[in-house]
């Protein structure tokens, strides 16, 4: 989700505390505890990782403008 709520090409927020960014390595944020992003939880939360990555896939559509190929390449 984006700061206007919603959803956004590149991100997942599902709310205050995480937010899961699928790049060529899945990220994930405790936004509540670091704004600034600059702790990567994602191996200490696989079940929320799994989660969100399938609600990603879920919701994704490919898009020229903005290319994301871990989820364009299903």
């Amino acid at each position: 989700m984006s700061a206007t709520g919603k959803p956004s090409a590149k991100n997942v927020k599902p709310g205050p505390r995480s937010v899961l960014k699928p790049n060529l390595a899945v990220e994930l944020y405790n936004l509540r505890d670091d704004l600034a992003e600059t702790t990567n939880v994602a191996d200490k939360n696989p079940e929320l990782v799994a989660k969100l990555t399938a609600l990603l896939r879920e919701q994704h559509t490919a898009s020229p403008e903005f290319p994301l190929p871990a989820l364009d390449a299903r």
